[in-house]
């Protein structure tokens, strides 16, 4: 089976293009991201077929965790938690 190439994930917080920087939050949902690819090449090299499900799907929970981390809601919750820490200091 011909390894699929994989996306340079390799420093998310970089850069981006207009020199804006994803947010860390962004950052999570990538590195989520990045571990369903890399369960499913595990998955992909796998013989025995209960261990090929049971890997796909952490690769499905992984994806899930992604978009959960994503969302507008928890962007904002997170965004607001942030700044009533820095406000307590």
């Amino acid at each position: 089976m011909p390894r699929i190439k994989r996306a340079d994930r390799s420093n998310p917080g970089k850069a981006m293009e207009g020199g804006l920087k994803m947010p860390s939050i962004l950052n999570e949902a990538v590195k989520w991201l990045d571990r369903a690819e890399q369960a499913r090449e595990v998955a992909g090299q796998l013989t025995d077929l209960g261990a090929r499900k049971a890997v796909l799907e952490l690769a499905q929970s992984f994806d899930r965790l992604a978009r959960a981390a994503a969302t507008p809601a928890v962007l904002r919750r997170r965004e607001l938690a942030t700044k009533d820490h820095e406000q307590n200091r």
